[in-house]
């Protein structure tokens, strides 16, 4: 039971049903979908949101907390968005890209940077970010690769990045720190709760 929990990660995995963002007329161009995981999971964002429970949203989780919000996707990059960042390479190779960091955000406080690279996986990307959230970091073609809430207080904790940084956790900045700070979270909401 999530009320026993902690903190919340929403990790990677395959693509989202583009029904739940009114896109269903799109479905061939997702790899795969599955739609119970969209449903379990969005029944935990709205657990963890009431329980103001610390959340950790990486690549497919930044993309349905959008999409939990009203927010929608873009479907595939490829075909609906004219970029020439890689995004994602097939098979082993690993992709990465540059990203700007927002001034004035939990992420540029975090990282005391307004630049840096990231590894890359996706083809879907958020398309239209809620307006509950704000940017905290985009890609040179302005696909947004992390956000946060417009307005934090009295809210869970919400970090949301595109990337992966479970798979780059030799770097500072866009990895460890962030683990670290979400994990800051995890320990203060833990203490709140007496657990």
């Amino acid at each position: 039971e999530l009320a026993a929990c902690a903190g919340l990660v929403l990790t990677g995995g395959p693509d989202i049903y583009p029904g739940l963002y009114k896109k269903e007329n799109q479905l061939s161009k997702c790899e795969k979908v599955d739609r119970v995981r969209d449903g379990q999971e969005l029944q935990l964002i709205r657990k963890a949101l009431e329980l103001k429970i610390p959340i950790f949203a990486i690549c497919r989780g930044a993309q349905l907390m959008n999409v939990s919000q009203g927010g929608n996707l873009i479907v595939d990059i490829s075909s609906d968005y004219s970029t020439r960042v890689t995004h994602r390479l097939m098979g082993e190779q690993k992709a990465s890209h540059e990203i700007s960091i927002m001034p004035k955000t939990l992420l540029a406080d975090i990282v005391k940077t307004n630049k840096g690279t990231v590894n890359s996986f996706h083809h879907q990307a958020v398309d239209i970010l809620s307006s509950v959230f704000v940017p905290w970091a985009k890609a040179p073609d302005d696909i947004i690769e992390a956000f946060g809430w417009k307005e934090p207080a009295g809210k869970s904790f919400l970090m949301a990045v595109q990337w992966h940084p479970e798979r780059m956790m030799d770097d500072e900045l866009f990895a460890k720190k962030l683990v670290s700070k979400f994990m800051e979270e995890v320990n203060a909401y833990a203490a709140r709760q007496g657990k």
